[in-house]
């Protein structure tokens, strides 16, 4: 049976997880055959392997531990549908999720995107089934008047391909970001669904809300180096300037609630400071513009305060 849809898993140490999976994978492979779910161990050191290996329901890949993105490839590599999903394995997915992609007539669209939940809350409320252009919903996820996730998108695997659209190795932050930008980019339209297909269910030990690290803040480089999209849109080229500045506000964010690894690393932001100090930030609404000022000014003392915390914790 030609598979139609591909739903990739990425699997480290997932093992609380499995149960909620294999159930959800069972529930749909018993009432359609068009499914196929791959599911990547990323080098478990638990008895997540285990437990992945006593059914075979699922096409089941290992790799050593090359980190969520490696995984996320590796699944695109060997999927076999004609559209391709993500998932994660403490996430999940609406059991009406393919009857409804199913009825959305997705074969004229190279990205589906449906509305999700994050802890139940209902993410966007303003917006309507319909066909949209990817640089508008580009636009308004840049301008924060959109919320999307890159797992509450359908992929037509080859739109993927054709871009040579994988995710970035080696970022333990933003690499699904920029792998939804490029998507968005490269795709003419789309279709948007509004029911809430997908839930978020974030919690409290997330690694959002961790140690700002080294490793973390090299997002602010992974992000310049989709510069070169924007080059010839002006408008949008404002947006992803200003986007990327508050990136750079939310990692000062975070290292001021959980404290940064090493002096390098603030070394790193103090850089990056002078380089938005650089950026034309020309076509943003007023407010947003003062914003801009306001941010670059603040931004140096609270490196500084960071820089004196720092040294003071060194000092213990």
């Amino acid at each position: 049976m030609k598979k139609k849809y591909s739903v990739i898993i990425p699997a480290y140490n997932i093992e609380f997880y499995v149960s909620n999976i294999l159930s959800f994978i069972n529930d749909v492979i018993e009432s359609r055959d068009d499914v196929e779910f791959i599911i990547v161990n990323d080098g478990s050191t638990d008895k997540t392997k285990e437990l992945l290996t006593q059914t075979n329901s699922f096409i089941y890949l290992e790799q050593s531990n090359n980190g969520v993105s490696s995984a996320r490839n590796l699944g695109i590599e060997h999927a076999k549908g004609e559209y391709i999903l993500f998932l994660d394995a403490d996430d999940d997915f609406s059991k009406h999720l393919f009857l409804t992609l199913d009825e959305c007539n997705n074969d004229n669209f190279n990205i589906v995107i449906f509305n999700y939940k994050i802890n139940n809350v209902i993410v966007n409320t303003d917006f309507e089934n319909g066909d949209y252009s990817g640089r508008y919903i580009l636009y308004l996820f840049l301008k924060r008047k959109i919320n999307i996730s890159f797992c509450c998108f359908c992929y037509k695997r080859f739109f993927l391909l054709e871009n040579n659209i994988f995710f970035k190795n080696g970022y333990p932050l933003g690499e699904d970001i920029h792998f939804m930008i490029r998507v968005l980019h490269y795709c003419d339209t789309l279709y948007y669904i509004k029911d809430c297909l997908f839930f978020y269910n974030l919690n409290a030990n997330s690694s959002v809300n961790s140690k700002i690290t080294g490793q973390k803040i090299k997002v602010l480089d992974l992000y310049d180096e989709l510069n070169n999209l924007f080059v010839d849109d002006v408008f949008l080229n404002s947006r992803y300037s200003y986007f990327k500045l508050m990136t750079f506000m939310y990692l000062l964010k975070k290292t001021l609630l959980y404290s940064i690894d090493n002096k390098e690393s603030i070394d790193f932001l103090f850089e990056k400071r002078k380089e938005f100090k650089k950026l034309s930030f020309s076509n943003l609404e007023k407010l947003k513009a003062f914003n801009v000022f306001v941010f670059i000014k603040l931004s140096f003392f609270i490196i500084l305060f960071i820089k004196v915390k720092f040294k003071i914790y060194e000092l213990r």
